[in-house]
């Protein structure tokens, strides 16, 4: 398939996610709490990241931007999934 069809896929990808996002922050309350609890965190983890020498700095940004982008390509993995499943699913029940 196409680069272009890949980077549109993408791109709606990251549309329905910040959707579903923003969804559940509003409905799932305790997920909300734990937003409001990893920003107010966030304050005082820069802080201490600013206190190490750049090396332990560096290492630990890169450890963090390393697991957001494994949490990134998992969440982009199942949803797909979820829609290469649906897609067998209307096969095997023979609606398409």
């Amino acid at each position: 398939m196409s680069t272009k069809y890949w980077e549109h896929l993408e791109e709606l990808f990251v549309n329905i996610h910040e959707d579903i996002i923003s969804n559940l922050r509003k409905k799932d309350k305790r997920y909300s709490e734990l937003i409001t609890i990893r920003e107010k965190q966030s304050t005082k983890i820069m802080e201490i990241l600013q206190s190490l020498n750049d090396e332990d700095e560096e290492l630990i940004s890169d450890n963090k931007d390393c697991i957001s982008t494994i949490q990134w390509v998992e969440r982009q993995e199942i949803y797909f999934q979820g829609y290469r499943d649906c897609i067998d699913l209307l096969k095997n029940l023979e609606i398409i």
